[in-house]
């Protein structure tokens, strides 16, 4: 064979792989890539009026138009405001479909004569309004496209055939109420200020018939404002605002209604006030189809609402309807502290004439709790603080965060009484939020039959019942919460950024220097600190702590003549002064400088009295 027969062939083979391999390709898309052309290619969605839109099949004709505020309102069959989010979805579908032009069909084949679905855009320009016009045919072989017509295109030849994706079909193809808003009102929950409920309901949950009269204001928080005032729970009051400023409409009944009763609407069974900021009313009226058994549940009960000022009626959901009846009881706030123990700062509890006081002080890790007593009648209070006991403070921080109200005597004409031992408590958190209440005479409570007093909430009128783990912290001691650690190098700071200790007892002072890595020597020399030394530092002198805290002793009448005075000082110019001794019954102390005194473990006070040779 020649040469150039072979090359021939060759090139005749690689042609015939690269044609079959794009035949291949084209049977996979489903054939060769064609040309595709926006179907309305100066559409400008921002400048569109009106939508009209004729679907044949269905009998649906629908126009829509938008206001100068860009809201959309339907305007045939009906007027009433539009899902304005469903107009800009069709819109920008009508935007982004692109169709493949077919010069070779005939309109009867394709079912455009007469079209299935007729969408028509009215777009200001310039020059004028435009009208955009649309026809929606038959399906493609492949079930997924689908024929328009698009009369003037330019690019489908005379006729304006194309196939495009069936989403547009899909959007169009609705009934006239799918366009309508579903919001019965245009308030949102955070715009209402106050609430307002009558009417009368079965629950069955509840086994009886609720009254739902009921009012709410929002001050500081949600208060209950008719009858005696009480706080609500945030959360729970919140639920039912949502509910009826956010209500969804199910069904539409009646645009044109003769007669309300036929509804269940005259006279409503529940009535829904809302006020905004401005205090503009809201109100809704919720009804049901008529029954014959009086005390049907109402989650059984077909519900209907109409919303004053206008003659819609709506069918809603019966769950709506049962969270929008929900009883008194369960609205009121029963959380005594509504904060976590981290955000708190400050607490007081005030108990037979004094108020004890836990006050954070400092910041983030380095923040301390001090604990202090005064009496009720001191304006400022000038009693020592004490670091607390951070376990203490924990566990009353921890009963504040979780615990609640067991349930509202007041609700059964229960009224509140201080008693003899009234108590009082208030928690303040780092944002400033104050939480407090009384705790008065014993009372037993309802349901459990266990022994608590009767609260009132400070800014409350109602009183609840709380137990008994609020009266024993209400009660608890100043010396419960005092720390036992009266200072705490050995804990705090390293060892070695002490610098000198210095003792004296009467006229003797010894005074022993730290080289930074905790070799001790007396000063002047190079002597190694006495062992008995180096044993008072390991037996607590630089950690002491407390057994129990002792009254204070201001005229010395405990102070033993053979008293150690200790004086630390640090690397970074810190100095810590405090006393130890015995008394004349043999009990040892440590005195602050600042005049606490305590009971110590005496091992310590023995090693230093070694030093000075006793």
């Amino acid at each position: 064979m020649k040469k150039g027969t072979l090359l021939f062939l060759i090139v005749l083979a690689g042609a015939t792989y690269l044609l079959w391999q794009k035949k291949q390709e084209d049977v996979q898309s489903g054939g060769p890539e064609l040309p595709q052309y926006p179907l309305f290619p100066q559409l400008a969605k921002d400048k569109i009026k009106s939508v009209r839109i004729d679907n044949v099949e269905r009998g649906v004709q629908v126009k829509l138009e938008r206001d100068s505020f860009g809201s959309w309102f339907l305007t045939d069959p009906i007027a009433y405001p539009a899902v304005s989010s469903l107009v800009r979805t069709l819109l920008r579908e009508v935007e982004l479909s692109l169709g493949i032009a077919e010069t070779e069909l005939r309109e009867g084949d394709i079912e455009l004569d007469p079209p299935r679905i007729v969408l028509e855009l009215v777009q200001a320009d310039p020059d004028g309004d435009r009208t955009l016009r649309l026809e929606i045919g038959g399906l493609d072989l492949d079930p997924s496209r689908i024929f328009v017509r698009i009369p003037g295109h330019g690019s489908g030849g005379d006729a304006g055939i194309f196939r495009t994706l069936r989403t547009l079909y899909t959007t169009l193809d609705r009934n006239s109420d799918d366009y309508r808003d579903r919001h019965a009102t245009h308030l949102r929950a955070h715009q209402v200020t106050a609430f307002k409920r009558r009417g009368e309901v079965f629950l069955e949950d509840q086994g009886r018939r609720i009254d739902l009269r009921f009012e709410a204001q929002l001050d500081q928080n949600w208060m209950r404002t008719d009858g005696l005032r009480v706080a609500l729970n945030s959360d729970a009051i919140m639920l039912l605002i949502r509910g009826a400023a956010e209500l969804k409409v199910e069904l539409f009944h009646d645009d044109a209604p003769r007669d309300y009763s036929r509804w269940g609407l005259d006279p409503p069974a529940m009535t829904v006030e809302l006020r905004d900021e401005d205090g503009e009313p809201t109100t809704l009226h919720f009804g049901h189809l008529p029954i014959d058994a009086e005390d049907t549940p109402a989650e059984r009960l077909t519900w209907t609402c109409r919303r004053e000022g206008f003659e819609h009626v709506w069918g809603v959901s019966s769950k709506l309807v049962q969270l929008l009846a929900r009883p008194v009881e369960e609205l009121l706030d029963y959380q005594l502290v509504r904060a976590f123990r981290r955000e708190m700062v400050r607490l007081e509890l005030e108990r037979e004439g004094k108020r004890l006081l836990l006050a954070r002080e400092g910041r983030a890790k380095r923040a301390v709790w001090q604990v202090s007593e005064s009496p009720l009648d001191e304006v400022t209070s000038e009693s020592l603080r004490y670091t607390a006991n951070a376990a203490a403070v924990e566990d009353a921080l921890a009963l504040l965060e979780h615990v609640q109200l067991g349930n509202y005597p007041g609700l059964e004409g229960v009224t509140y009484g201080a008693g003899d031992d009234e108590l009082r408590f208030a928690v303040q958190t780092v944002s400033g939020l104050r939480f407090s209440g009384s705790l008065g005479v014993s009372h037993r409570e309802r349901e459990s039959a266990a022994v608590g007093r009767l609260f009132l909430r400070d800014g409350d009128q109602l009183c609840g019942w709380i137990g008994e783990e609020m009266i024993e912290l209400c009660g608890t001691p100043l010396d419960a919460f005092r720390s036992l650690r009266i200072f705490g190098f050995g804990e705090q700071s390293l060892e070695a950024e002490l610098r000198q200790v210095e003792l004296t007892r009467e006229s003797e002072t010894l005074v022993y220097l730290n080289d930074g890595k905790n070799r001790w020597t007396a000063q002047g020399t190079r002597t190694q600190a006495p062992a008995v030394f180096v044993s008072a530092l390991d037996r607590g002198l630089l950690s002491l702590k407390a057994r129990r805290w002792l009254e204070p002793d201001p005229r010395g009448e405990r102070r033993d003549p053979r008293e150690v005075r200790i004086e630390i000082r640090t690397s970074y110019g810190g100095t810590l002064g405090f006393s130890l001794g015995r008394d004349s019954g043999g009990l040892s102390y440590c005195r602050t400088a600042e005049g606490q005194l305590a009971e110590v473990d005496a091992a310590c006070f023995e090693e230093l009295l070694k030093l000075f040779g006793n």
